[in-house]
């Protein structure tokens, strides 16, 4: 394609976009609009509100099975590994519940850019939360993973060496 042609491309498109006529009226008056987001807000409401909802029950469901190891796990230093893993999971969950709170909500018949702005904060929050989940979810974890591992009596080279090994790995590539 040479330039005579690239121009007469663009300004064949120039032409085109010139001719087209928006519409002109909006579908939805304001106060559809107004009920249309409110509509879509709440839905998203719902939404964070069953992420936090399964994200305690996962809590309590993973943290179940280490409570049961602390008891039967004689060795010392394998149980302060699992105290370590729980003790990250009730943190994660006192994070849930403290970003959930920390937003207040507006009073019922605040006007419409007040609840906007509250569902950009909690949006904001939740994403900032979700963005760094990694650092006090996942580490804990690794760490109590690791710490468990070694006060196992198991194999140096066949176990506790590539668990910390893994657990590096992962978090090298995770953060």
């Amino acid at each position: 394609m040479n330039d005579q042609e690239q121009k007469n491309l663009w300004q064949g498109l120039k032409c085109l976009w010139q001719e087209h006529k928006p519409s002109g009226e909006p579908t939805l008056t304001a106060d559809e609009q107004i009920a249309a987001m409110r509509k879509k807000m709440a839905k998203m409401h719902q939404g964070l509100n069953k992420t936090d909802f399964w994200g305690a029950a996962l809590y309590a469901v993973v943290a179940v099975p280490f409570i049961i190891y602390i008891f039967t796990t004689p060795n010392f230093v394998t149980r302060i590994g699992y105290l370590i893993i729980i003790g990250g999971m009730l943190f994660a969950s006192w994070k849930s519940i403290r970003r959930r709170r920390s937003i207040p909500q507006p009073i019922a018949d605040a006007p419409v850019m007040e609840w906007l702005k509250y569902d950009l904060a909690k949006v904001r929050q939740h994403a900032e939360d979700s963005r760094t989940l990694l650092w006090w979810y996942l580490l804990p974890f690794l760490i109590g993973m690791t710490v468990s591992t070694w006060g196992m009596p198991v194999d140096l080279l066949t176990v506790k060496i590539p668990m910390t090994v893994l657990v590096a790995l992962i978090a090298g590539v995770t953060y």
